[in-house]
């Protein structure tokens, strides 16, 4: 990690600021690409731009070899600004619209994630219109993990790829699945690879094709951000401050580890049903962003009142520190040591009781216009950013020498309001 001057920063642009390692961002994309390369092959990784959307960012991680998985028509439409081609971007997302279904079917991808039977209907009929051959996938609702609106049962899947084989210009290539989120180890996955490759065995003897690529989806975890379960997330809400360790996820598994377990489950899945190896597809997120970026924040007050001490800060769950309401990540205070702790509620600026973000905090004793920093910062606080009350925070990235460069300046006033149209006076 390269050394941050944060209070330095912390007076130059301001807080909130979301300060990028470049060099961590760096090294973290090539781990984990090495990871999987060793692990399996072959493997194409794409980075989940939802998870920061931030330019300068994801162009340097296309520049390590690593391509785009999209949810939206902007952010296709972002990949192709950034020089990204349509050959290297997976297109993920429930309830798309018609206009991104449009765009993909112009432009053609290299995996169109379907979430529905009614999607494989209109993405065929954007087909026929551009006259373009679409490879498509079907996101499988899991049998375990996360279960939600996301996917297609089994039953419908078998439904879809006969729909998709029917079609002259579709081609059924993938099954997609998405487990979960900061997950600790690879047991998921591989709970998820065994469900597969049943149901591509299934695929190819009922509706008569040949998975060629398998999509596993993100959601691996990093050492330094602690997803809170749903008990530990009601404990801490009865009795704030530190959690019993029985309540608390397990450490998470290296990368590395995690790459070749998912590796050895294909071949062996895959063999099982003797079908043939697929290409292996990753869209990870924080594991390429989350400990590459910290949020640094500015202590506006600091009141004591029935038995709780509140620090009242310039971020809160509405403007950048949204994660922090189902994740546990280090948060520390910069500059001088001081020897006296005491434990913290700490909240945004905005005013309503919503803005609380963390309780029970131990910190060393806060005054005004001190910084803390909050680590692990790089997935999903920006995503979350929003312009409630005060504009959207600055973004800057420190090179392998410290020098700081502004890659995204702190919204005006003037730009808060640049879409609103000028009402018409009275009379």
């Amino acid at each position: 990690m390269t050394p941050i001057d944060g209070l330095a920063l912390a007076r130059e642009f301001g807080t909130p600021l979301h300060v990028i390692d470049r060099e961590a961002l760096l090294q973290n994309a090539r781990t984990l690409k090495q990871a999987f390369e060793r692990g399996y092959a072959p493997t194409e990784v794409y980075v989940s731009f939802k998870t920061n959307p931030v330019p300068q960012v994801l162009g340097l991680l296309y520049a390590e070899g690593i391509g785009a998985e999209v949810v939206s028509a902007f952010e296709l439409w972002l990949a192709g600004e950034l020089g990204i081609p349509t050959a290297r971007t997976v297109v993920n997302g429930p309830g798309k619209r018609p206009e991104f279904i449009d765009r993909c079917a112009a432009t053609g991808v290299r995996l169109f994630n379907v979430d529905s039977l009614g999607e494989v209907d209109r993405v065929g009929e954007a087909a026929a219109r551009h006259g373009r051959e679409l490879r498509l996938g079907c996101r499988v609702r899991p049998t375990r993990g996360w279960k939600n609106q996301f996917g297609l049962e089994p039953a419908q899947v078998l439904v879809a790829a006969s729909r998709i084989r029917q079609h002259p210009l579709l081609r059924f290539e993938a099954l997609q699945v998405q487990v979960g989120s900061n997950l600790a180890d690879a047991r998921s996955y591989v709970e998820a690879i065994r469900d597969l490759a049943a149901l591509a065995s299934q695929l190819r003897r009922e509706a008569g094709v040949t998975l060629s690529t398998l999509d596993l989806g993100g959601g691996f975890g990093v050492p330094s951000v602690e997803r809170m379960t749903r008990w530990e997330a009601a404990y801490s809400f009865l009795i704030p401050g530190e959690t019993p360790h029985f309540l608390r996820t397990p450490p998470v598994q290296p990368i590395d580890a995690v790459a070749g377990i998912i590796g050895e489950a294909l071949r062996k899945e895959f063999s099982a049903h003797s079908l043939p190896l697929p290409t292996l597809v990753v869209e990870p997120g924080r594991a390429l962003l989350g400990e590459a970026q910290t949020l640094l924040i500015e202590v506006l007050d600091v009141k004591t009142f029935e038995g709780s001490t509140y620090a009242i800060t310039t971020c809160g769950p509405s403007t950048g520190a949204r994660p922090l309401l189902g994740e546990r990540h280090p948060i520390s205070l910069l500059g001088e040591p001081r020897a006296r702790r005491r434990r913290y509620t700490l909240a945004g600026p905005l005013c309503t009781p919503a803005d609380v973000f963390a309780e029970g905090v131990e910190l060393p004793e806060l005054k005004v216009g001190d910084v803390l920093a909050i680590a692990g910062a790089g997935a999903y606080f920006l995503s979350y950013e929003s312009a409630w009350a005060f504009p959207r925070s600055a973004v800057v990235m420190v090179d392998a020498q410290g020098e700081a460069r502004l890659i995204r300046r702190p919204e005006s006033f003037e730009e808060m309001v640049a879409r609103d149209l000028p009402g018409r006076s009275k009379p």
